[in-house]
């Protein structure tokens, strides 16, 4: 897109070019409670009702609440380009396995050797960790992409809820950057954000880990 053309807000952050090709991805993804599942046109309804249309939702967002499902719409349809362009910004809709509602939306923005991470989730289901299965799934599908040695998100300086969703998928809080982001329904002025990542190198030890507590459980204590 060139510069001074208009596109819709994305739901978590600005879409950055990137070379990778994200059709290397899977479409869907499941996690014990989750099904994560591209977005498509038809989902733009959903989009809206779950959580776009929710001032709440938006406070740390880069975009104003949708005033109709036009606005999802839009969004979706920004989406759907940027799947033809293979690469870029990809989305994939948060489900819930049990009844398959849509709750929020998980996203990568893949430009090698970094990805960056986003996440939305509707005010109903705050809370239950739904957003970190989510981040750690898709924490372990980016590092799948050989070319991917860092996943990377970042959240305002003062909403540790979303910090600790990072820190729960492994990432590590690297420090402040200061006046950075401008967060319409906070302020005109850029807001300081925090950095979280996770590198290749911690993931694969993260995930040895994860093997051997699966694979060597702590014997049964003798009554």
């Amino acid at each position: 897109m060139r510069w001074g053309e208009q596109r819709p807000a994305p739901l978590f952050f600005t879409p950055i070019s990137s070379t990778a090709n994200l059709d290397l991805m899977e479409s869907t993804y499941f996690t014990p409670r989750l099904v994560l599942q591209r977005v498509v046109p038809a989902d733009a309804t959903d989009i809206f009702e779950a959580y776009a249309h929710d001032p709440r939702v938006a406070k740390y967002m880069r975009w104003k609440p949708h005033q109709s499902v036009a606005d999802s719409e839009a969004f979706v349809k920004m989406l759907e380009k940027e799947k033809k362009r293979k690469g870029g910004h990809q989305a994939w809709a948060i489900r819930l396995r049990e009844t398959s509602q849509l709750i929020g939306l998980v996203g990568l923005d893949v430009f090698p050797p970094k990805v960056h991470l986003g996440y939305v989730l509707g005010h109903p289901w705050w809370g239950n960790g739904y957003v970190s299965e989510a981040v750690k799934t898709m924490i372990d599908a980016a590092f799948q992409l050989p070319a991917v040695f860092r996943v990377e998100g970042i959240c305002e300086a003062s909403h540790e809820a979303s910090g600790r969703v990072m820190t729960k998928g492994g990432m590590s809080y690297e420090g402040l950057l200061r006046s950075h982001t401008v967060l319409p329904n906070i302020s005109e002025a850029p807001s300081d954000m925090r950095m979280y990542a996770i590198v290749r190198d911690d993931w694969e030890t993260l995930k040895k880990g994860d093997m051997k507590v699966s694979t060597n459980p702590s014997p049964a204590r003798s009554t």
